[in-house]
């Protein structure tokens, strides 16, 4: 029998290849033969986020990932498992706000991908008008064309 920390750090060799079933259950071991913290904290965030994409597990995911940044609020990767689960859960607003906060709190590389690949909206040019106002649509177009914005 493997210990818990072998288990761990197996389940975080199988995610960065893709196996995200068999993280699950490597994670889920780990949590139960008595991993210590703080990677007890941060497998239970990755248990979270990954009920959640490989079981639909959504609510239950959110809730495991929200605790754990209750506990280790400094982990970007922390935030960048909740603004995955955000995303998929059609919180578009919520996963960029838990990506920048994360950014604060440790400027990782995977945070810095996950919102280049999000994109972020530019302000409207006339603030007064609607987004979707015509004014506001074309002449923003016309002015990221010609390099203005």
């Amino acid at each position: 029998m493997r210990q818990p920390q072998h288990l761990y750090q197996e389940a975080l060799r199988c995610l960065g290849e893709g196996e995200q079933l068999r993280a699950l259950g490597l994670f889920e071991r780990a949590l139960a033969e008595g991993l210590q913290e703080p990677q007890r904290t941060l497998c239970s965030s990755y248990v979270g986020l990954l009920r959640a994409l490989q079981r639909g597990q959504l609510r239950h995911g959110l809730q495991l990932c929200q605790e754990a940044l209750g506990r280790l609020p400094h982990q970007g990767v922390l935030y960048l498992n909740l603004a995955k689960l955000k995303l998929r859960a059609g919180d578009r607003a919520g996963a960029i706000q838990a990506a920048r906060e994360g950014m604060r709190h440790e400027p990782l590389e995977e945070l810095q991908a996950f919102l280049q690949a999000l994109g972020s909206r530019k302000p409207p040019v006339f603030p007064s008008l609607p987004r979707s106002h015509p004014l506001n649509k074309y002449v923003g177009l016309l002015l990221s064309r010609l390099g203005l914005r």
